[in-house]
Formats: structure tokens, sequence, C-alpha cells
């Protein structure tokens, strides 16, 4: 097949202790407002998109470099359960929507925040897409992790703690969210989701040394330059 310019290369992502696998990276999805507020408020959760390009893999015992962007004055961490899809479909059943899940990584989802309230409006686009926004562990088989049953999730920046929760606070579970985007697309394999991030979120700035994690999945660990 001729094409007039190269094509880019596929997002991919490495599966943990497997050297020559590799997960390829279709589309990215997103959920915002999926954990309770310190104070108990339960917020509406929302899904988003970002670019595929956005994805960072970041190998164990590895720090990956993420460039603070120029356009925000507010980088803030997410630390999120990944969920990678091997199979896809159309308005999937709970247990489908187990049977579409190939494993799960620790993701960042770095977020400009001073962009999600820009002149008024939810600006998505300059929050969320910007490069290395998204960075991710290695990508474990779902028959290696506990999931989709209850796990700690953490991240400390500087060595200390500023986010801590567990799956089971989830507003929508990761079924359910599964469940509800097949209702508005047919899911496809290799298909990831960033799940939601517990209370916490706090303001980054250069120098920070992010580390963060879920149990039975993995970790990651980034520096801002």
């Amino acid at each position: 097949m001729p094409f007039v310019i190269a094509p880019q290369a596929q997002v991919v992502i490495p599966v943990e202790d497997e050297r020559y696998s590799f997960f390829p990276v279709n589309r990215v999805f997103g959920i915002g407002a999926n954990y309770p507020l310190a104070d108990g408020t339960v917020p509406t959760p929302f899904f988003f998109m970002k670019s595929p390009d956005t994805i960072a893999p970041v190998n164990r015992n590895e720090t990956l470099k993420v460039p603070y962007p120029a356009h925000t004055k507010d980088l803030r961490h997410e630390v999120e359960v990944v969920v990678a899809l091997g199979k896809g479909g159309k308005n999937l059943s709970e247990d489908e929507a187990l049977d579409a899940i190939w494993g799960y990584a620790v993701g960042l989802d770095l977020t400009a925040a001073d962009a999600v309230h820009a002149n008024g409006n939810r600006d998505m686009m300059g929050a969320k897409n910007f490069e290395r926004s998204s960075p991710v562990s290695c990508i474990r088989p779902h028959w290696r992790s506990s999931l989709p049953a209850p796990s700690e999730i953490w991240l400390y920046v500087n060595n200390k703690k500023i986010q801590s929760g567990s799956t089971d606070k989830l507003t929508m579970s990761i079924l359910e969210q599964i469940m509800a985007l097949s209702q508005r697309y047919e899911l496809q394999p290799g298909d990831i989701l960033f799940t939601g991030t517990p209370d916490g979120v706090s303001p980054l700035k250069t120098g920070d040394i992010v580390e963060c994690g879920v149990n039975g999945v993995g970790q990651l660990r980034i520096e801002i330059n």
C-alpha cells in the first residue's frame, strides 16, 4: 500500500518480563471525577480521550524525564490503574467486559489543571494532550494480577506520600467503565483506559521526583525537568 507520507510508528507498551512482547495501543480513553473527594462528596464521572502519542512507557527501575509543559503553570499528577483490552465489542455484558481485559498497568495522567476551566470552559485537549502526558508502566497480563479485585493505589512526590486509595472506592468500577464505553463505541483490541485517580492531586514543579504504583500491578518513576 503506497503512502503519500511515511506513517507514524505504532505506539506500543512493553509487556512485563517479556523482552520481545509489546502491547499495541489503539485508542486511549480516560475518566475524570471517578473517586470520592476527601470530604465524602461523590462527583459525577465523565469520559474523555487522549492521543495515543502521549503514551510514554517506563520500564522497571528506570526514571522517565518529563519536560514541564510550556502552556501551563499548574501541572498536576493523577495516578491510575490502566486497563489494556485484548478484545473489543459493542454493548458488552459484565462477563464480556471481564473477558475483554488483556492486562493492567500503572499510569500517570499528567494534567495541565489551569486549562481545565480555561475561559470558563473545560478544555480537555489543552489539559490532557501534550508530550509525555501519559507515562505508563509495563503491562502485566491479567492472569498475573489480582485486579479487578480491590487493590491499593499510591503516589509519592519527593518521598512524601501525596495520594493513597483503593480501587474498591471507584465510583464506576473497572468493569462498569468498560461496559459504559462499549455503549458509546465499538471497543477494539488495543484500546486502553485510564480508570481514574484518588483524591490528593497536587501541583508539580521542575525537579520533582514522582513515584507511584498499584499493588499487584507495578509501579513507575518520573522526574519533571
